[in-house]
């Protein structure tokens, strides 16, 4: 397949299945929007999130220090103890020879709430800065402590931190700020490049990293890619895999042959398409498979995730649209949640709102849903904080 002039490669991408995956595509947002809109607004009685007191508490010194407290000793267990967590011979993805044995269950438990936690200590670390409160120091080392985890293994999303600062001051003031917001994305691309194009220079760790952003090799790296014509094409396949993180096509094609080679019961798939959504960890209750999974299909041993849409689409092929049109009304309940919401609330549901779209686009329904859930597990959680307050 060519685009502008290059030929775009993909070992997944299934060429007959291309127009499918676009059409859908572009059916799906339409849809989404219609749900979106299908919700008329109510007047709804005061919402116990407009107690502004809640607001200052969160971020009174006791609970920066215990956010603090908390976001190091996990990353401190998670990255098998200090010396570890800044320099590495472990491989890359080997977490569960990092992790002090405390049981499978007690393991796996921490390693789904951590990627859920440490986002949120950064949203709290950057609404902190947002806002200027008392003690920043503290959430500039929250901030920092929080993306260890992204640091240690060179991931794409170490510059995390910097699009969360970018979306908390962006919410609070609604006002765009031309140069600041460049400046976070210019920086927070920087931090995403040096995690995909230095992994294999580095061992990892957190030292490691910071060895590699500081690196005068790395810095001018990333500046001459904007304004050079480079002829390394592995430099270019790490450039465009920035960009190509969020590509769900090839995947959809894929997993749209699937429907072509599987014999399918539409009620055994549509009910483990609904089974998945439970909000319960794999390990308590495992998923439903629906089809054959993409790596078998390759027939490879690494794991190659089914997007959201591609497994709506397998089960209803273009009905499916009728499935979004509803995601699109659960989408609107919840931004109807921001009516007398201060500032912390408000951010979260937002933020947790379009982290489930993005997350949509790699990683299948139950990812996306499972988000959703865990928004609404925080806001029943500060609900019945306040009450008890």
């Amino acid at each position: 397949m060519k685009i502008k002039g290059q030929y775009y490669t993909s070992s997944i991408l299934v060429d007959e299945f291309i127009n499918e995956g676009l059409l859908f595509s572009f059916f799906s947002m339409i849809f989404f929007f219609l749900g979106t809109i299908s919700v008329k607004e109510k007047k709804e009685k005061l919402n116990v999130f407009e107690n502004s007191t809640f607001f200052y508490k969160i971020y009174s010194h006791k609970i920066q220090l215990l956010v603090l407290f908390i976001s190091f000793l996990l990353s401190i267990y998670i990255l098998g103890g200090i010396s570890n967590a800044f320099y590495s011979n472990i491989e890359r993805g080997d977490w569960n020879i990092m992790l002090v044995d405390l049981g499978e269950n007690v393991r796996k438990s921490i390693m789904v709430g951590s990627s859920l936690i440490f986002p949120l200590f950064m949203l709290y670390a950057s609404i902190g800065l947002v806002i200027k409160a008392k003690y920043r120091f503290i959430f500039l080392l929250i901030a920092f402590v929080s993306s260890w985890i992204f640091f240690f293994e060179f991931s794409r999303g170490s510059g995390l931190i910097f699009l969360t600062l970018l979306f908390a001051d962006f919410w609070i003031y609604k006002k765009i700020k031309t140069k600041k917001y460049l400046l976070l994305i210019f920086v927070s691309l920087y931090f995403s490049r040096v995690g995909i194009t230095q992994r294999a220079n580095y061992p990892n760790g957190v030292g490691s990293f910071i060895s590699a952003l500081i690196s005068v090799d790395t810095l001018s790296d990333f500046f001459e890619s904007f304004y050079k014509n480079n002829t390394d094409y592995s430099k270019k396949d790490a450039q465009k895999s920035l960009f190509y993180s969020l590509d769900a096509l090839p995947a959809f094609t894929l997993k749209a042959y699937d429907r072509t080679v599987v014999k399918q019961n539409i009620y055994k798939e549509v009910w483990a398409l609904l089974y998945n959504i439970n909000p319960l960890p794999s390990f308590l209750l495992k998923p439903a498979e629906i089809g054959t999974g993409l790596s078998e299909l390759q027939g490879v041993t690494y794991g190659i995730t089914t997007p959201a849409l591609a497994q709506i689409f397998f089960v209803f092929n273009f009905y499916g649209v009728a499935f979004i049109y509803l995601i699109g009304v659960v989408f609107s309940r919840f931004e109807l949640m921001l009516i007398n919401q201060n500032k912390f609330i408000s951010v979260l549901i937002y933020l947790f709102l379009i982290l489930s779209i993005v997350i949509s686009s790699h990683s299948d329904f139950r990812a996306m849903m499972k988000i959703l859930w865990y928004l609404l597990f925080f806001i029943f959680s500060i609900k019945l904080f306040i009450k008890l307050k």
